[in-house]
């Protein structure tokens, strides 16, 4: 697993939102950017991270963004 310290500030923001089930909008929305842009940016963090199921993205975003874990429980 990838230390937090190996993601930019941009793939911690999406993988929280992804954790927290947001949609390609939503997040375009929030942090930015287009919905395509996100659907490709979805696409290689996954790669990234070797995750291949969304209670892995939950997982890795407890592991590496632990605010997601917080924010996620409220």
């Amino acid at each position: 697993m990838l230390a937090a310290s190996e993601l930019t500030a941009r793939e911690k923001k999406l993988l929280r939102r992804m954790a927290l089930g947001r949609s390609d909008y939503e997040i375009a929305i929030q942090i930015g950017g287009t919905e395509a842009r996100i659907a490709t940016q979805r696409l290689r963090l996954l790669r990234k991270l070797n995750i291949h199921s969304e209670g892995e993205i939950v997982d890795a975003a407890a592991r590496l963004a632990p605010r997601a874990r917080q924010s996620a429980l409220s």
